[in-house]
C-alpha cells in the first residue's frame, strides 16, 4: 500500500479542535490544607461538586456568590475533583488535600 501527496491539517487531526480550555473559576490554593477557595469569573458559576477520584460526590454547593470557601479540614489526605458548572459549561479540575 502506497500513498503519494498525502497532506493533513494539523488543527483538525483526529477530529479534535484545539479549543482553549473553559475557565469559569479560579481555584486555590492547590494543595489545600484546611480551606479551598473558588472565585467565579464573571459570576458564571452556578454549582460546585466536590468528588473523590472514583466520581462519588462528597459535597455540593450552590454557587450564588462570586467567592466560595470550602472547608477541607475533614477530608482525608488525597486527590479530589471539583466539578464546576455555570452557563452551560462544565469544568472538572483536580486538587490535592494535604
Amino acid at each position: 500500500f502506497c500513498m503519494d501527496n498525502f497532506t493533513t491539517d494539523e488543527s483538525s487531526a483526529l477530529g479534535v479542535n484545539n479549543a482553549p480550555p473553559a475557565v469559569i473559576a479560579k481555584v486555590y490554593p492547590n494543595p489545600a490544607i484546611n480551606t479551598l477557595y473558588i472565585d467565579a469569573i464573571d459570576n458564571t458559576l452556578e454549582q460546585v461538586y466536590v468528588m473523590d477520584m472514583a466520581g462519588n460526590i462528597i459535597n455540593e454547593y450552590n454557587a450564588s456568590l462570586k467567592h466560595i470557601e470550602i472547608n477541607t479540614s475533614s477530608l482525608p489526605i488525597g486527590m479530589y475533583m471539583l466539578q464546576l458548572i455555570g452557563h452551560g459549561k462544565t469544568v472538572v479540575t483536580k486538587f490535592v488535600k494535604q
